[in-house]
């Protein structure tokens, strides 16, 4: 009698497993696509279905907006009348300004103060009559000196000494010293004072 040999098949045991790995794997694939594509898909849709409506909002409110057609109103142009400008004309008128005047150049020679004030008078004397005062400051011209070179003569057409005009003041009083180069003049007498009236006394009797 002969003996059988053995089977080379798969084992139960393997075959029982392979199997449930088998049933394992498609159980997870179907989990996946219940919990994963099928939300994805549905999010998909969604979106397709949200853009679709938006378009056809956006449509149909272009189909329903109004349409404005502006109207262009033509105006004559001869109806408006355009305004002219006139351009003034000026005429030029010269002004005469006058030449200044020019002040004759006093006649003699110039003399300054040699003192700090000194009187002028009407003539070559203290007798005569003092209507002014000069000061170290002045410096003017005289044309005249007395026939004994002690006084002078302020002479005329000096500006700022026009009240001081045919005045004498002392020689000794001013500088430089050279008065022989003035014209020596005869002065006006000195008038004599008028008499003095003594009363006479009246006796009541």
């Amino acid at each position: 009698m002969t003996k059988e040999e053995p089977s080379k098949g798969i084992p139960p045991v393997a075959l029982y497993a392979l199997i449930g790995t088998i049933i394992t794997a498609v159980i997870g694939l179907i989990t996946v696509y219940i919990q994963v594509i099928i939300p994805m898909i549905i999010q998909i849709q969604a979106t397709q279905t949200a853009e679709a409506r938006n378009i056809s909002w956006t449509e149909t409110a272009r189909a329903q907006a109004p349409t404005f057609t502006p109207t262009i109103t033509l105006v004559p142009a001869n109806l408006t009348p355009s305004p002219t400008l006139v351009t003034p004309t000026f005429t030029l008128i010269p002004i005469e300004t006058p030449m200044p005047t020019s002040l004759p150049s006093p006649s003699g020679s110039e003399y300054c103060i040699n003192a700090r004030s000194i009187y002028v008078r009407e003539g070559p004397g203290m007798t005569y009559n003092a209507f002014g005062a000069l000061t170290f400051k002045d410096c003017l011209y005289f044309d005249a000196r007395d026939p004994a070179s002690t006084w002078i003569r302020i002479s005329a057409g000096q500006p700022g000494y026009e009240a001081l005009e045919g005045g004498w003041v002392r020689s000794d009083l001013v500088r430089p010293t050279d008065f022989e180069i003035l014209p020596a003049i005869e002065p006006t007498p000195t008038p004599e004072p008028p008499p003095t009236l003594t009363p006479t006394p009246t006796l009541l009797g």
